[in-house]
């Protein structure tokens, strides 16, 4: 059942079961089970799955489609604050039930009542644990769930962009195919890879912090060791992320190389084959390929001494926690210092072992982003096409010169001394040797280069 709808009533295609159900269905993926009890042994058609009625609007710019999931994000942000302050809060739980079951009277959390470390108050701090738990499990999941939802759709309304710019960019300034098809398939890519982790940029920051103050409280001054080895992670990690950004954007360049090179040679396999080229046009790809792999080799070194570092430093930062208690020798170590400590410090663990990773996703889709704006920004063919009234014409040029010009110098220039008039119906063919100047003809009527004459003018859209 879905938000009170039978499993009966979902064959309706009417029933929305994902962008609308309840609450609790999206937490727990009960929205998807009819869909997978429909398909239990069969083959799914595509009249079967649902599909939204609603279209969404073609963005303009990436900021847009960003703001665009402002909402989403904002529930996700929400999740990710109770997930980071029930794991956080989940040590001091553990640590009032290790008081309450000890037997000497400790100085640990005098400041309380002494009701709340009776040992009655153990089960109450028990209850309290499993409901935290239970708390950031089901936040951690909602988190994600939003995020790459919000992921999904950026990403496909991205990919629409790039396919819309493509059409209508300037032919001066226009890109390799390679170039396109890799902001289509990676850039796009890394707006689903990175938006899970992107309110981690505020809530690891804030998980630290208050294990900090806790640990402050709980072994006083000696916990400023164990911070100020999490401090040190912070200048690496981001030295290490600029890093990374560089040799990615390196690497970038290459497998766009590489992908315009390989569909270049799709295109033109049969003249490949006919004149025997394939060595040395393998030898080309591999060439690049070898380049390619040179900066993603060093991409890949760097993120694994982030990730060594994210590893090591909260067993590091424990070490020298209890070190510097010891060596202090003004308190006593009790279990619920060294549990309490261990748990503070492993809570910290995950926040900092994402921070490696975080960042190099978070450095990727920064890259990704100013790829994507620089691509969206280029100029488009905007040489004005007159459009005709007569609905039995077509296209209608008259003494028409087009000219093919680069940095403000002529390349290439047709001259047509004659009218030319095509009605509904008719089919036309244009006939010449290479270089004569029929693609210029095309881009012409499409508007794509500078057209001089008497007139010119199209009818209706036209497929190119």
């Amino acid at each position: 059942m879905v938000c009170g709808v039978s499993s009966a009533q979902m064959e309706n295609q009417e029933i929305a079961p994902c962008p609308w159900s309840a609450f609790r269905y999206d937490l727990l993926f009960c929205w998807l089970t009819p869909t997978m009890r429909r398909a239990k042994g069969k083959k799914v058609d595509l009249a079967e799955i649902w599909s939204p009625k609603r279209r969404l609007a073609p963005p303009d710019s990436v900021r847009r489609v960003a703001r665009g999931e402002f909402v989403g994000m904002l529930y996700a942000a929400l999740a990710m604050l109770l997930y980071a302050t029930s794991m956080t809060l989940m040590p001091v739980a553990m640590m009032m039930v290790i008081k309450c079951a000890e037997v000497e009277e400790t100085d640990d959390f005098n400041w309380l009542d002494a009701s709340w470390s009776h040992p009655e108050a153990m089960i109450y701090w028990i209850i309290i644990y499993v409901v935290l738990q239970s708390i950031s499990a089901v936040a951690n999941h909602w988190q994600f769930h939003l995020a790459y939802h919000a992921g999904q759709r950026m990403r496909a309304q991205v990919i629409l962009m790039v396919f819309q710019k493509a059409l209508k960019v300037d032919p001066r300034v226009r890109p390799s195919v390679g170039h396109t098809l890799n902001l289509m398939s990676t850039d796009a890519q890394k707006f689903l890879e990175a938006l899970p982790f992107l309110h981690k940029l505020w809530a690891s920051p804030l998980q630290v912090v208050i294990a900090s103050i806790i640990l402050l409280a709980l072994v006083d001054v000696s916990a400023l060791c164990g911070i100020a080895v999490l401090v040190l992670v912070v200048p690496m990690s981001r030295q290490l992320a600029k890093l990374l950004n560089r040799f990615r954007a390196q690497h970038l360049v290459f497998q766009d190389q590489r992908v315009r090179m390989c569909v270049e040679m799709l295109e033109g396999i049969r003249c490949i084959k006919y004149f025997a080229w394939e060595k040395p046009y393998l030898q080309r790809v591999f060439g690049l390929r070898t380049h390619e792999i040179y900066w993603a080799l060093r991409e890949s070194l760097v993120f694994g001494f982030s990730m060594i570092f994210a590893v090591l430093s909260p067993t590091l930062a424990f070490t020298a926690t209890l070190l510097a208690f010891v060596l202090q020798g003004s308190a006593t170590l009790t279990a619920t210092r060294v549990f309490g400590t261990l748990a503070l410090l492993n809570a910290l663990r995950f926040p900092i072992m994402d921070l490696g990773s975080m960042l190099a996703t978070i450095v990727s889709l920064y890259t990704s982003w100013h790829r994507l704006r620089k691509y969206l920004l280029l100029p488009e063919a905007g040489v004005p096409v007159q459009e005709l009234k007569d609905d039995l014409v077509q296209v209608q040029l008259d003494h028409c010169s087009f000219s093919c010009t680069e940095g403000g110098k002529e390349l290439f220039r047709l001259k047509l001394d004659t009218e030319l008039q095509v009605r509904c119906g008719e089919v036309v063919v244009i006939l010449g040797k290479v270089g004569s100047g029929k693609s210029t003809l095309l881009q012409g009527l499409l508007g794509e280069v500078n057209c001089q004459g008497t007139f010119l003018a199209c009818r209706g859209r036209i497929a190119y």
